[in-house]
């Protein structure tokens, strides 16, 4: 395995794992952007992938809390 940046060891730390809602909640956003109907805050369509994953992560996380 690679070296661990966080504490400067063999990297031996496991991932996070993600809850089934949250992945079902980044499913539905990414499958929202595939099919052209993520929209952004503004109102505007989503272009990007790398934005349609931070909104994706971004209410997963926002599920999360309540």
């Amino acid at each position: 395995m690679g070296m661990c940046t966080a504490c400067s060891e063999e990297s031996l730390h496991a991932r996070p794992k993600r809850k089934p809602a949250a992945k079902a909640k980044v499913a539905k956003v990414m499958d929202e952007f595939a099919s052209g109907d993520l929209k952004s805050s503004s109102g505007e369509p989503v272009k990007r992938k790398d934005q349609a994953i931070a909104i994706a992560l971004s209410e997963a996380r926002r599920s999360k809390k309540k």
